[in-house]
């Protein structure tokens, strides 16, 4: 069975106690995802000790690290800079790409 897809935001206004104001604009994602997928990331949670908003974050961020490094190596590539687009495959490789 697979779970649906839904996204929540919600905006937290903090007063500074200036005229300053910080806006937090957050989304909540559902994800639609197997019963056997969503085991197998609770297990996961289990053994790292952590949440699995934790682990989704964590998770996320590294997919976003991945394909910011690869569209910086797909920049220097298209600039013609050999020694950057090297330096960025190095990236990549210690990322497992």
């Amino acid at each position: 069975m697979l779970q649906t897809v839904a996204w929540h935001r919600y905006i937290t206004l903090y007063d500074t106690g200036t005229d300053n104001e910080i806006i937090e604009i957050m989304a909540t994602p559902s994800m639609r995802i197997s019963d056997d997928m969503t085991e197998r990331l609770k297990n996961i949670t289990k053994v790292r000790d952590i949440s699995l908003n934790k682990l989704m974050f964590g998770l996320s961020s590294q997919g976003l690290a991945e394909e910011d490094a690869k569209q910086r190596f797909l920049a220097a590539q298209l600039r013609g800079d050999a020694k950057r687009a090297l330096r960025l495959l190095d990236e990549l490789d210690v990322l497992g790409l």
